[in-house]
């Protein structure tokens, strides 16, 4: 496999302030929360984007797909079930 065999992506996401308040409770940056929920669920590896200076008050994540392509097409569906999984979590936390 060579470099030009993957997709990079920094997805942006949107958080309500529910959810960014429950994570100000727990100490930790919603970014992380979501980046660790979506390895523990979906197996997605990610990287928050608070490590690549985003803009105060925006969500992101980096991730690097490395699957066949044919495995690539079900990664939006994942990362989409995940995401309304997170925000049951969280709001369900509070």
């Amino acid at each position: 496999m060579t470099h030009r065999d993957c997709a990079d992506a920094f997805v942006k996401f949107d958080l309500p302030d529910s959810v960014l308040a429950h994570c100000k409770t727990l100490g930790k940056s919603p970014d992380l929360l979501y980046c660790l929920s979506l390895l523990e669920t979906e197996g997605v590896c990610c990287v928050p984007g608070s490590g690549f200076g985003q803009a105060e008050g925006s969500w992101h994540f980096r991730t690097t797909f490395l699957p066949p392509e044919e495995q690539m097409v079900a990664m939006p569906e994942k990362i989409a079930k995940h995401h309304k999984h997170f925000l049951a979590s969280m709001c369900g936390s509070n």
